[in-house]
């Protein structure tokens, strides 16, 4: 009987050292992966949580397994492509979506069907044909970091009643979804930074939600309101550096040194930053505006894109201020899109490439990337219904604006030195 007993304790203590040290196994390899793009790096997941979970005030909520950020005051703040991203959440999985800390630009939503898979806004974040994927195209090494997104594509008419029986994971980027916006403390969150911006959710009537000085509101397809993105990092992703904070946000991406979008160029004493490139020619533009000194009226800047007609603002560009540069042997002929952004075209971006015009300077147009969203008070080069369109949260034109924002191009052939920062901007070698 003895022996017997001997037998099924030894049986059971086994079979308990099997049971807990399996489970022991699973949960420390859950939280203690290895990053699959640093093999010292830690689980970007992992590195998040160690902020430690909040049940109240601004901070990191566990929502039924997910990891939350909601309030206002919240260190969120992540470095990639570049861009400045905010953390929203980590997801069960471990993945982690983030949102564009501001706006990246302003455009129309959709015709209007107000279908947002065949929006123009889901054009101009995902590649999809010619002149889409405006954004896609700058997110470097797409297919090692990110995930596709899910987003929940029901209608939505009372705020009370969110579902999500009709799911699309097809896109790298969207825009941001009613869900999430409440979840983050709506108003009360990091993400009401006075941009006016679009979400994903429609409703019956074919109006679509979107955000506006921290207010949640709806409005027609063809209003113009501004893009926030949306991607999601790969669950396997390492933070290599940083604390969250906007001065020293996450890092998942090792210091490249290398000309990608958003580097800083400093030509003669002007900033400039990278906001497109080819394999010929890297688009550069101001950061800052520059005061036209000379008399003008609105129907200066209102007058077509040429830089043939003293008139029009293309004459001063290219020849007054062209001329002034210290660096003007630096800069070459480039396109510059100007078609019009209409009615008669539904307010698709991807009309303003049917014209273009090729010269020295230019400036930014209506399908551009803008990361700056501190300068404001500006022409674009294109048209809305005959209106000069102008970042100043309006399409009309003004007689108290007479500052623009030059946009250059340079060879990439360009012999430059330095790391691409801002407060180590490339800089051409003598």
């Amino acid at each position: 009987m003895e022996k017997k007993f001997r037998l099924i304790s030894i049986f059971f203590i086994v079979g308990c050292f099997i049971y807990y040290g399996g489970r022991f196994g699973y949960y420390y390899m859950k939280f203690n992966k290895k990053s699959s793009n640093s093999a010292s790096a830690e689980v970007l997941a992992n590195t998040i949580q160690k902020q430690g979970i909040v049940s109240k005030g601004d901070g990191l909520y566990n929502n039924s397994g997910e990891l939350v950020f909601k309030g206002t005051d919240v260190d969120n703040y992540l470095l990639y492509s570049n861009i400045m991203w905010r953390i929203v959440k980590v997801n069960t999985d471990n993945s982690v979506v983030l949102v564009t800390d501001s706006k990246i630009s302003d455009l129309a939503f959709s015709d209007e069907n107000s279908n947002y898979m065949k929006s123009y806004v889901l054009d101009w974040l995902n590649e999809n044909g010619e002149n889409t994927g405006i954004l896609e195209s700058k997110l470097s090494n797409k297919e090692k970091f990110l995930t596709k997104n899910t987003i929940c594509l029901d209608s939505v008419d009372n705020l009370n009643n969110i579902t999500c029986h009709k799911k699309d994971n097809s896109k790298y980027v969207t825009t941001l979804g009613l869900g999430d916006y409440l979840n983050s403390k709506g108003e009360d969150s990091y993400l009401n930074n006075t941009d006016d911006f679009w979400l994903y959710n429609v409703k019956s009537d074919k109006k679509v939600w979107y955000i506006t000085n921290g207010n949640l509101s709806n409005d027609s397809s063809s209003s113009i309101h501004g893009v926030k993105a949306v991607i999601t990092l790969k669950n396997t992703i390492g933070s290599i550096g940083g604390k969250g904070t906007k001065e020293d946000p996450y890092l998942i991406e090792k210091e490249a040194n290398t000309l990608s979008f958003n580097s800083y160029i400093k030509l003669g004493n002007d900033l400039y930053s990278v906001y497109d490139m080819d394999q010929k020619i890297i688009r550069l533009v101001s950061t800052k505006l520059v005061k036209d000194s000379t008399s003008r009226s609105t129907n200066y800047y209102n007058r077509t894109f040429n830089t043939k007609d003293s008139y029009s603002i293309a004459y001063y560009l290219n020849n007054k201020y062209y001329n002034g540069l210290s660096y003007k042997n630096n800069l070459v002929d480039c396109d510059f899109y100007t078609g019009d952004y209409n009615i008669e075209k539904n307010y698709d971006y991807k009309n303003i490439y049917k014209s273009k015009v090729s010269a020295k300077v230019g400036l930014l147009s209506m399908s551009d990337i803008n990361l700056n969203n501190e300068l404001n008070n500006y022409f674009l080069l294109n048209k809305i219904d005959n209106k000069i369109y102008s970042v100043n949260d309006s399409a009309e034109a003004s007689y108290s604006i007479n500052t623009v924002r030059p946009a250059i191009c340079i060879s990439k052939d360009t012999k430059l030195k330095g790391n691409g920062t801002i407060n180590n901007p490339f800089m051409l070698e003598v």
